[in-house]
């Protein structure tokens, strides 16, 4: 699940937690649950930890009961862990670096200064939503209108982290990733985003569904492949000339297609709430109401 360089223990976590207790360790998991051991073979019970799971120099805080296995999506001391077992404060993480807590909530607001600026420059026709694609407590933003256009806030500026067409999103909240389908000249198009903890990463795979018919998860053989095509794709099959160089072609798509579709999930199997990317129209009111 995770790995960490340095933890940071505390005695009554939101009160007096600023003390620092560093610690290497790593993830742990069995039948049970998750767990974290230090390096010297201890591990936390019963308290709360700050632990810098992807090293990216910012810590989440997890709950540890007296087993020693992590809480997940529930309520200790009166304060939330979401489902990855980190301390949330309305629907935020929260976070730590080694300088102290992270308060994004200013930062946040100002990114919604600057989105709704963008917005005002655009097609009042068009659409938008706000969400929080890595949920670092600052949302991004995802601006539709003849094309889809996502903007992540960043060092004081909007920064665009890809455009692309749009006719269907789903978000991966457990993985932290938006997933992009579209269709184009009969060419089937699926794209990633999300943040790997330095930069953003825009990883997409296509297929050429006019052409070799639907996705099959299963590589067929260059025999098979032929006996398919003869029946199925009869107009496109009288035109091959070179039927080497279109296996071949056939074979490097599907290897593309289905090793990303083993990365982030097939579209019917990840799990998702639509309400995540539903847009609304770039209207005066619309910004208003969530641009502030």
């Amino acid at each position: 699940m995770k790995r960490s360089l340095w933890t940071i223990g505390l005695a009554g976590v939101m009160a007096a937690g600023l003390a620092m207790t560093s610690f290497a360790g790593e993830w742990r998991q069995d039948s049970v649950g998750y767990w974290w051991r230090n390096d010297d073979g201890s591990y936390p019970a019963s308290s709360w930890q700050w632990l810098d799971g992807n090293r990216d120099g910012v810590a989440e805080c997890y709950y540890f009961g007296p087993d020693g296995y992590m809480a997940a999506n529930t309520e200790i001391d009166g304060y939330q862990v979401n489902s990855d077992g980190a301390w949330v404060a309305n629907g935020v993480v929260q976070k730590k670096t080694e300088a102290g807590t992270v308060d994004k909530t200013q930062e946040n607001k100002r990114a919604k200064e600057a989105y709704k600026k963008v917005l005002e420059g655009e097609n009042i026709n068009g659409y938008f939503c706000l969400l929080d694609i890595n949920q670092d407590g600052v949302e991004e933003m995802i601006s539709s209108s003849w094309q889809t256009v996502i903007y992540a806030y960043q060092n004081g500026q909007v920064m665009e982290i890809g455009t692309t067409r749009d006719e269907g999103r789903i978000y991966d909240k457990k993985n932290k990733r938006l997933i992009i389908n579209y269709a184009h000249y009969g060419i089937e198009n699926r794209i990633a985003y999300f943040y790997d903890g330095t930069q953003w990463i825009e990883d997409s795979a296509n297929w050429y569904n006019d052409h070799w018919g639907d996705f099959s998860r299963h590589l067929l053989s260059y025999d098979a492949f032929y006996q398919e095509m003869r029946i199925e794709r009869a107009s496109v099959y009288k035109d091959i000339t070179d039927k080497e160089s279109e296996y071949q072609s056939y074979k490097d798509s599907w290897e593309e297609w289905n090793a990303f579709i083993e990365k982030y999930g097939d579209w019917e199997d990840i799990e998702h709430d639509d309400r995540d990317t539903e847009n609304v129209e770039n209207t005066p009111a619309n910004r208003e109401a969530l641009l502030r």
